[in-house]
């Protein structure tokens, strides 16, 4: 009996505890549901508020039972003019005035994945029974990470109108992390609104092309001025298929303004910007201005099938020369948009002339342009020399090149000479478009006074600039290397080292502080990166009481000279006297070393690099007991994709067949593969 009791008590606890465990597990099902975060704006800025830049608007968000993971706002022109049915449309459903609190709660109902610029378009396109043009609605989301976001600056649209105001309604809401959505409360209800009307104006925007003004340029910029009529920037540009080791394309950049709406601070512009050609000449690219065909390249992105783009600049490469031309040319234009989605109302160009060097590309042989950068520098108080005496020494020249080009075997060569040879004021040098035809450069100068350096720039007709004259002059010798070609220059003070009448050493590493002429002086540029020449001695002048020119230099040493490659020079006395800087025959009474009566002046010595190929030493008329006698006086440097040689004196004053087997050789080298 006792057994059953115990028994019929045990099982009344089991169901008592088994009933326990049933309600725990119903109260788990009936827990409260989550509740949605809370988002409102504050007052600042008021609704109705007037702008003429976008606005920044302030808020704050809450979630009582868990935390918001981001906001998402929306912003809807009231009124849209549709250009195709040249009506309005209006986008904002209203009640007696008001604003349709339905039309409010199926904004608010949307999905926060749905929270897209193609589902609100199409959600609009339902609303208003119309299909609405392509209008760019702005829409995001913004999500919160290490902090909260509070602010956006807002982007309202705007007419090209001035006087016209467009209204537009903000919408802004909280996402929490169970994904439920904050009530887009209205303007009536307490605890503020989270959507506010606005309406903004605007002035159009500016697109801008500026001409490139700093080194390293990528080459001759402007402004390209036509019949008096000044049409946008201009560039003349060398443009290779491809990018290489030392030309790296060329770039373009643009900016916008907005100074009437944002007399400040700017806010960035969108950019829209297209690259027609190649055409012919000047004419047809003017032409070619506001055309839709020959297109080569433009901003369209297709990951986002838009043409408005943010980068403001861009790399190019691979331009091809007109049919039947040495060049092309071409046209970059480039539109703008502001803060309000408006277009700028004119347009931008930059007209370029792109050069794909012919040196490259022909297959009829090497051709060579002698240049003769001499100035007619008599000495100060002294007339000019006669025109007949460089003339006398340019045909010295042309006679050796005749003489070696069977054995060479280059197809011709072509001379050009310093229009401003007359004048010690402008120093210029040609045009790159006239390099690009020639497979090797010589530069000679036989004056005494540096012919590379530059006083002038070679602006095309029609094309106006500000370039820095001197750094023109060094550049145009690095770019055209930059394409691969050869450079050799052979002169007096090549690199303009020399600095009044005195012994000094002119560093040219870039590198060295202590370098005279600064970190980005071209001559620096050219010399050490080009040439592979690290300084420049010029000996004291104080040889002759009568001109103070350093008579020193009577010939040159092969600085290796068992390989028996280069002959040994001398300096032909006869010519001497022809030269330009000033007449020798009149002081040979004058001299103070009358064993130097043979000697050029003028001639300097060679610091270079470990990578450079020491050719020629400098034999003075002192002997040793000279600080220039043994020192490098000529040399040649092989680039990645360039050659360049160095004579620190000129070739013509040398005997004859002695300068002609010198060149004869080095013209080999020089167009060996």
């Amino acid at each position: 009996m006792k057994r059953t009791i115990l028994g019929i008590i045990l099982i009344f606890c089991l169901f008592i505890l088994a009933a326990g465990c049933s309600k725990k597990k119903n109260k788990v099902v009936r827990e409260v549901s989550n509740h949605p975060p809370i988002c409102k704006l504050v007052n600042i800025p008021p609704d109705g508020s007037p702008y003429s830049s976008n606005p920044t608007l302030y808020w704050y968000g809450t979630d009582p039972d868990g935390y918001v993971v981001k906001y998402q706002y929306l912003i809807i022109p009231e009124i849209i003019f549709d250009d195709d049915s040249q009506k309005d449309i209006n986008l904002i459903p209203k009640l007696n005035g008001l604003i349709d609190s339905n039309f409010v709660k199926d904004i608010q109902r949307i999905a926060p994945d749905k929270w897209k610029p193609d589902f609100i378009a199409s959600f609009l396109d339902s609303q208003v029974y119309d299909s609405i043009p392509d209008y760019h609605i702005p829409v995001d989301s913004l999500f919160v990470e290490d902090s909260v976001p509070s602010e956006i600056t807002t982007r309202l649209f705007a007419e090209l109108d001035t006087t016209k105001w467009v209204r537009q309604y903000i919408f802004v809401r909280a996402v929490d992390n169970e994904n439920a959505t904050s009530k887009i409360w209205k303007t009536t209800e307490e605890g503020g609104s989270t959507f506010r009307r606005f309406s903004r104006n605007n002035h159009p925007p500016k697109a801008h092309l500026p001409p490139l003004a700093e080194p390293p340029l990528p080459f001759l910029s402007g402004y390209f001025v036509y019949n008096g009529r000044t049409y946008g920037s201009y560039l003349e540009t060398y443009c290779l298929p491809e990018t290489t080791l030392t030309w790296k394309g060329f770039e373009i950049n643009w900016y916008g303004s907005d100074s009437s709406d944002y007399p400040g601070e700017l806010p960035p512009f969108l950019y829209k910007w297209e690259l027609l050609g190649p055409f012919k000449d000047s004419v047809e690219v003017i032409d070619a201005r506001f055309m839709h065909k020959s297109v080569v390249d433009s901003s369209y992105d297709s990951a986002t099938s838009s043409r408005w783009v943010w980068d403001q600049s861009r790399l190019f490469f691979g331009l091809e020369n007109y049919p039947e031309k040495k060049y092309g040319w071409y046209l970059f234009r480039v539109l703008s948009k502001d803060d309000a989605l408006v277009e700028s109302a004119d347009t931008a160009f930059m007209f370029i002339k792109s050069i794909y060097p012919y040196f490259i590309w022909s297959t009829d042989g090497n051709r060579i342009l002698l240049i003769e950068a001499s100035v007619n520098n008599a000495g100060e108080g002294k007339p000019v020399a006669e025109p007949s005496r460089f003339e006398e020494l340019r045909n010295i020249y042309k006679g050796h090149l005749e003489n070696i080009q069977g054995d060479v075997g280059f197809k011709s060569f072509d001379v050009w000479i310093n229009p401003d040879y007359a004048t010690t004021e402008k120093r210029t040098p040609p045009d790159i478009y006239l390099m690009s035809l020639y497979d090797l450069i010589i530069v000679t100068s036989f004056s005494g006074r540096s012919g590379v350096d530059a006083s002038g720039v070679n602006y095309p007709p029609g094309v106006t600039g500000s370039l820095t004259p001197t750094d023109y002059g060094y550049m145009v010798y690095q770019y055209y290397l930059d394409v691969g070609g050869k450079v050799w220059y052979m002169g007096i003070d090549n690199f303009n080292a020399r600095n009044g009448q005195q012994s000094q050493f002119s560093n040219m590493n870039p590198f060295d502080a202590s370098s005279m002429f600064g970190s980005r002086d071209e001559v620096v540029v050219l010399a050490s990166r080009y040439f592979g020449i690290e300084g420049v001695y010029f000996s004291l002048w104080k040889y002759s009481k009568y001109e103070k020119s350093s008579e020193e230099f009577i010939g040159a040493e092969p600085f290796m000279t068992f390989l028996g490659e280069f002959p040994e020079l001398e300096v032909d006395s006869a010519r001497l006297d022809t030269l330009i800087w000033w007449d020798h025959a009149a002081i040979k009474d004058s001299m103070l070393q009358p064993q130097c009566m043979a000697a050029l002046p003028g001639v300097t010595y060679e610091k270079i690099g470990f990578q450079t190929q020491r050719i020629y030493n400098f034999v003075s008329c002192f002997g040793g007991t000279s600080d220039m006698h043994g020192k490098p006086c000529a040399s040649r440097y092989l680039g990645p994709n360039f050659k360049t040689a160095e004579f620190c004196f000129p070739l013509c004053f040398i005997k004859d067949d002695q300068a002609e087997e010198v060149m004869e050789k080095m013209l080999i080298w020089f167009f060996e593969e």
